[in-house]
Parts: C-alpha cells; structure tokens; sequence
C-alpha cells in the first residue's frame, strides 16, 4: 500500500474513533474498548506510513 494512501487511511480509522469515543462518552460516560482500540490502530497506522514515507524519500 502507498504511504499516502495507508496514512489517510490511518487518519480516517482514527477520526472513526475519536467520533465514536465523543459519543460513547456523552451517552454511556465511560469511553469503551472499540474506540480506544480505532485510535491506536490509527495512530500506529499513520506513524508507520510516515516513516515509510520518510524512508522512501532517502532512497
């Protein structure tokens, strides 16, 4: 997968989650595991194309 691709991917996993971790909040006051779990998929996801990136351009 390109970099650019998994990056907005990434982003677009983690924002699924940072709207899923506002609502769970308002409606159940407690975060819950599935929103949790999209952010740090995403942001694992989105450091991973950045260095790939990164490591692309030194080539």
């Amino acid at each position: 997968m390109n970099s650019k691709i998994q990056m907005i991917a990434s982003a677009l996993i983690g924002a699924l989650g940072l709207a899923l971790l506002a609502m769970m909040i308002v409606v159940e006051d407690e975060p819950g595991a599935i929103p949790l779990a999209l952010i740090l998929v995403g942001a694992i996801g989105c450091a991973t194309g950045w260095m790939r990136g990164r490591a692309a351009r030194s080539q």
